[in-house]
């Protein structure tokens, strides 16, 4: 458990902002040979899976991807009018959107011989999941040579995985060096049930950039560990998502105030003053 909900709760809210649908995008006519890859406009890049067939005799399904700092998106199908399946980032919600239409209020995504189902909504056939930056299933479509199928309500299309959804998924999780990674800072911060809750957090080395561990003791008794992933949520690479492993554990974010210091933001990603009052300082 992570500055457990209640406690976290007295002091910020936890609303998440709901993703606007996704609009088709213009691409140009593909090439007619298989594996082919076109650029076009800038960033712009479309991918065509053929399948098994040497010819293509109907337009080919492909991926156009539009990548803009941490605005990005990647769109399935056959033409801009015909969309099986979109990707697109929501940084600020620290979450990658997928959509599919199809009857369904829950997304589910299969990848490598597993897979998991991500609940939902639907909006005028079209259901939508969104899935935490630090997801593995995420790396794992992102994978090179990766096959994706994506079913809303039994309803599924297969698409390759790979370059257009790892162009997407690395656009929005920004730029990893600002993790300090071999870090350790600590500090305390209030607690509205007990003096106060006393706070260690770690920026590993291995296994990879990013993960964390995250301890508090809780003056009077008491104390958990959380790991997880550290990602940047935005452009200045000062703010880090604290995703945890535990799929029931609160999403934590915290922001650099100092050259070695750092506090907690609001559960919905919010600068708080009284939070910054409690920062956590590096430690030698």
């Amino acid at each position: 458990m992570s500055l457990s909900a209640n406690r976290l709760a007295a002091l910020a809210a936890v609303p998440l902002a709901l993703l606007a649908g996704c609009d088709s995008e213009p691409r140009d006519a593909p090439e007619a040979r298989a594996g082919a890859v076109k650029t076009i406009g800038g960033n712009a890049v479309v991918e065509i899976d053929y399948g098994n067939a040497a010819e293509p005799t109907a337009a080919p399904m492909a991926w156009t991807t539009r990548i803009d700092g941490t605005s990005a998106a990647a769109l399935y199908g056959a033409s801009d009018k015909d969309i099986a399946l979109a990707v697109r980032c929501d940084a600020r919600g620290g979450t990658l959107v997928i959509l599919r239409p199809g009857p369904g209020n829950a997304i589910r995504i299969d990848s490598g011989g597993g897979g998991q189902t991500y609940a939902g909504r639907n909006a005028d056939g079209r259901a939508e999941a969104r899935i935490p930056l630090g997801d593995p299933l995420l790396d794992r479509i992102a994978a090179p040579g990766a096959r994706v199928t994506v079913s809303a309500g039994g309803d599924a299309v297969e698409a390759p995985g790979g370059h257009a959804i790892r162009r997407v998924l690395d656009a929005c999780r920004g730029p990893q060096a600002p993790v300090p990674t071999g870090a350790t800072f600590a500090g305390s911060t209030p607690c509205p049930d007990c003096e106060a809750v006393d706070v260690t957090l770690t920026f590993a080395a291995e296994p990879g950039p990013g993960r964390y561990r995250l301890t508090q003791a809780y003056r009077g008794g008491g104390s958990s560990t959380t790991d997880g992933l550290a990602t940047v949520t935005d452009a200045t690479g000062r703010v880090l998502r604290l995703q945890p492993d535990a799929a029931d554990a609160q999403v934590l974010y915290i922001e650099q105030i100092g050259a070695d210091e750092w506090a907690f933001r609001t559960g919905d990603n919010k600068p708080s003053e009284p939070l910054r009052g409690y920062p956590l300082s590096r430690q030698p």
